[in-house]
């Protein structure tokens, strides 16, 4: 369903707005959902920024997003809304197919050129040592933010990200 909204609102951006460039800023899960659709149908964007994309989202979610009831719920098949600003609804086929779409160890080296991605040294959510290392086996850029939370919560270092991510779009 992810990837169907995506490639809508691609075609709809693309057809009806015709931008000169195309650029795409995620974040988390956002950013697992972009590297999931660039590796399947190929990149659509002129540069790509990605914040803590959640690489390890399988793990991630059973480890420390869901709760031990929610993952309990959700194993004898029920539904749960897990999440943080906006819920997600969780299903066993829903974490069937984050655990067999490992992001993290598909190859991004064609795509390299065109994607950044920032991380805090001090997420919580998302290991930061899988998203460098990630970078590193694909030729990424990397750029890490000392002492930042997977939110990047403290205002500083949001504008820095911010900064570094127009920088990456040579909008400056």
């Amino acid at each position: 369903m992810c990837d169907s909204y995506i490639a809508a609102v691609l075609d709809y951006i693309k057809n009806r707005l015709k931008p000169d460039k195309l650029f795409c800023n995620a974040t988390s899960f956002g950013g697992y959902l972009i590297l999931k659709y660039i590796f399947e149908h190929g990149d659509p964007f002129d540069r790509t920024v990605l914040r803590c994309p959640a690489l390890t989202i399988y793990d991630s979610m059973r480890t420390t997003i869901m709760s031990p009831q929610e993952l309990e719920a959700v194993e004898k098949g029920r539904t749960a809304l897990i999440g943080f600003d906006r819920k997600v609804k969780v299903t066993r086929d829903f974490l069937s197919d984050l655990k067999n779409a490992d992001v993290a160890s598909w190859d991004f080296t064609s795509y390299a050129d065109h994607i950044c991605i920032l991380h805090g040294t001090k997420d919580e959510i998302i290991d930061f040592e899988t998203d460098r290392a990630f970078c590193e086996r694909n030729g990424i850029e990397f750029r890490a933010f000392e002492g930042t939370d997977h939110r990047f919560t403290d205002p500083v270092k949001m504008d820095l990200a911010i900064k570094e991510t127009v920088l990456f779009f040579g909008l400056n």
